[in-house]
């Protein structure tokens, strides 16, 4: 229970949070970002269906 007396619901399914919040993102991570933040690892940005 919060603060305001409201209760939140917090999915323990992976895969349903996953979907959750790339449902909401305002995009993904391109080539170049992935590159200068992940250098060392290949292009596979979580929210893939969405490039």
């Amino acid at each position: 229970m919060t603060a305001h007396y409201s209760v939140q619901i917090w999915y323990t399914d992976l895969h349903r949070a996953l979907a959750d919040a790339c449902d909401s993102a305002h995009g993904t991570i391109s080539r170049t970002q992935w590159a200068r933040h992940f250098p060392r690892l290949g292009y596979d940005p979580p929210c893939s269906r969405r490039t």
